[in-house]
């Protein structure tokens, strides 16, 4: 009998900290280097899907046309995660850098430095920068990343892009908990961002980033931290069950 959420831990309730979806990021992309096709088809789509996406997202820059090897690198000179397209291949190799955020947000232009850094080794051309957020973060934060040639990736990209990935849930735990996750954290941001601390309605959405991005200074949910909200087993939450 498959369990839903309801009947079993989450790992990501636990594995909360950036080094942790760190990790999962790079499981996600190294899914999508062809080596793994035979291993399950449907956990090396959603890996091509990631790259895919993020490739997309960098409108000024492509992915190469042919992709023999992917092999993220976590860590590398103080960077969250390189991921490296075609490494062998003088000719067509290209990194991914990405800056990759739950809760904080980015300080000291690290992906310039970034950029900088893996300059040394790859035309400007091939370098494609990232910034990856899953916590909250105003929209005008945001477009000054993007006015800086970044890309930018938002829960709500990552929840558009796997939730529908039934058969990949089905074959990886760690997957389907990391989407509920997801969920979860989504669902909470968008009941508070249209309830007030004192109960009333409260539209938060002029200066929040598609997928929650801040809370208002001031409000019991200032610094994203906030409360808990009842959900089912679907990961949706049950407005009814809530007192504010």
């Amino acid at each position: 009998m498959t369990m839903t959420p309801i009947d079993r831990p989450n790992i990501f309730d636990y594995a909360t900290s950036e080094l942790s979806q760190d990790a999962m990021i790079c499981w996600l992309l190294r899914w999508a280097d062809p080596r793994y096709r035979e291993s399950s088809l449907a956990l090396h789509a959603t890996g091509r899907a990631l790259l895919e996406n993020i490739g997309r997202k960098c409108k000024t820059k492509v992915l190469p046309e042919s992709i023999q090897s992917v092999k993220p690198v976590r860590g590398k000179q103080n960077m969250d995660i390189v991921c490296h397209l075609n490494g062998d291949d003088a000719a067509t190799h290209t990194a991914i850098l990405i800056e990759d955020k739950t809760g904080t947000g980015e300080h000291g232009n690290q992906l310039h430095r970034y950029r900088k850094l893996i300059g040394k080794e790859l035309p400007e051309d091939r370098i494609l920068p990232v910034y990856l957020k899953t916590g909250d973060q105003s929209r005008t934060s945001l477009r000054k990343i993007e006015d800086r040639g970044n890309a930018i990736v938002l829960r709500k990209d990552l929840l558009a892009l796997l939730e529908g990935r039934k058969e990949a849930r089905a074959v990886s735990d760690v997957l389907d908990d990391f989407v509920h996750s997801l969920r979860k954290r989504e669902n909470r941001v968008q009941f508070w961002q249209t309830k007030s601390p004192d109960g009333g309605c409260h539209d938060c959405s002029r200066e929040l980033a598609g997928d929650g991005g801040g809370w208002p200074a001031g409000s019991r949910g200032h610094g994203g931290q906030y409360p808990q909200v009842p959900h089912d087993s679907a990961g949706k939450h049950t407005v009814s069950d809530v007192s504010v």
